[in-house]
């Protein structure tokens, strides 16, 4: 998260020229728009300068104008991903000038102007750019529909979100636009992207940030409580920790956490989070109502059909996983190349009833690749992927792609390309009419190698 300062210009003249403030009728009363209403008409206008004056004179700010004005504009920018135009420059993304002349102790006139706007396009070039903004967030938008809940909404925004922006390691990209359009963006990027996804769907959505961390993330309201949910830790172009099979900033083609999803404050703090900040004045998080759920162990994106969730889930039973030799049935000269057999279920959750079941097993066995120094790897993770389209649930093994039906849990084989040998099918999306995916040696690789099949050529 970029730290973006503020610098301030106070000048107090003692004069004796009396003005009338334009702000105030004769009853006393405002006839001011919001302040924030105000600064978005004129920052939409592409003004160099903002002229609060009467705001100071009305709301009677003293020598602490520009620290107000200065707050005031930073909260309206990041409380408005749609402002992505609006940049800083060298880490100062305004300056504030104050001015009062006043005989006595009473004032006479107030200045404050908000000065030093810097903008990332040209106002000419604005309508285009906003034209690519509401594409990008119309696309992401239709993976939800009227007849979700807020928690199926939240959910499917942010597999979507995640599934489609990798984490910007040159750390030069930091609003929504970068995020939904450049599909590239650092934390703060992911948040505002986030935040304006949930508001256009209907959910209460804040910044948080933690200046010790360096970080962004979201709080998020369902219900009459709120949680926080981190895409960018839940995103393994970055993961940090114990994320994604802790597959440290390298892209996973299909691949979604959700261990920092509609987190408590106890919750996300187990997670490494700490010392935050609200943009607002909001209460804690206190409700545990999903750290349970059913996809908080899934890697991959959560399909949804109706009340219905569909999700991978490792079996900790698999002979991989355990590291139980003896079941793995392999002969000496296949275990002494380091194949490693993990079993996968696909599960189903019903929200309306809170079951879940088992729909499919899957028994795959994976290659693993030595390392440069020929220590021997151990793959000990779920590395199936899901993604839905029509009547049916597109899943990869090791060695294919494959479709099951949803009707009658019958499985076709979509492809079983030929792979040399120390390589497998390690990701899986459906993009276009076609299903990608992503060939390498090893999960933790970047998907350098990725193969597409379109679904009717299957």
């Amino acid at each position: 998260m970029k730290k973006i300062v503020f610098a301030t210009v106070s000048l107090l003249i003692a004069a004796f020229t009396a003005l009338a403030p334009a702000s105030v009728f004769a009853d006393g009363k405002s006839k001011l728009p919001p302040i924030e209403t105000y600064i978005i008409e004129r920052l939409k206008n592409f003004d160099k300068q903002i002229d609060v004056s009467d705001y100071a004179w009305e709301g009677k700010w003293g020598t602490d104008a520009p620290e107000k004005a200065n707050k005031i504009f930073a909260e309206v920018v990041t409380k408005n991903p749609d402002l992505f135009f609006v940049a800083d420059e060298d880490g100062v993304l305004c300056t504030s000038e104050y001015s009062a002349k006043k005989t006595g102790g009473t004032y006479l006139e107030l200045k404050c102007i908000i000065k030093g706007i810097h903008y990332a396009i040209t106002k000419e070039q604005y309508a285009a750019a906003e034209k690519k903004f509401q594409e990008a967030l119309d696309r992401a938008l239709a993976v939800t529909n009227d007849d979700m809940s807020d928690v199926q909404k939240a959910l499917a925004l942010y597999d979507y979100l995640i599934l489609n922006t990798s984490y910007d390691h040159s750390h030069k990209n930091f609003d929504a636009y970068d995020a939904l359009v450049g599909k590239s963006a650092v934390c703060n990027g992911y948040a505002l992207a986030y935040i304006y996804l949930l508001r256009e769907a209907g959910i209460s959505a804040e910044r948080v940030t933690s200046e010790k961390m360096n970080h962004a993330w979201v709080y998020v309201k369902i219900g009459d409580s709120y949680y926080h949910a981190d895409p960018t830790w839940d995103d393994p172009s970055f993961t940090y920790g114990e994320g994604v099979s802790a597959a440290k900033g390298k892209e996973r083609l299909g691949y979604v956490g959700h261990k920092n999803f509609l987190m408590s404050d106890e919750g996300i703090k187990k997670q490494g989070h700490h010392d935050w900040e609200l943009s607002s004045s909001l209460p804690p998080a206190s409700s545990t109502k999903y750290e349970n759920a059913p996809w908080v162990k899934a890697e991959t994106a959560v399909v949804q059909r109706g009340k219905t969730l569909y999700f991978a889930e490792l079996d900790e039973k698999s002979p991989g996983h355990n590291k139980n030799y003896e079941s793995l049935k392999l002969s000496p000269e296949e275990f002494n190349q380091n194949y490693f057999r993990i079993y996968t279920d696909i599960k189903s959750y019903d929200l309306t009833t809170g079951k879940t079941a088992d729909v499919y097993k899957i028994d795959s066995t994976w290659f693993g690749k030595e390392t440069e120094n020929g220590g021997k790897p151990w793959w000990d993770g779920s590395y199936v992927c899901l993604a839905q389209s029509g009547g049916s649930l597109y899943f990869n093994t090791a060695s294919g792609i494959y479709a099951l039906s949803l009707a009658d849990n019958s499985v076709r084989t979509i492809v079983e390309p030929e792979l040399e040998k120390g390589v497998g099918i390690y990701g899986l999306t459906l993009e276009n009419g076609g299903i990608k995916y992503s060939v390498k040696a090893r999960p933790d690789d970047g998907d350098y190698n990725i193969r597409q099949i379109k679904i009717d050529e299957a």
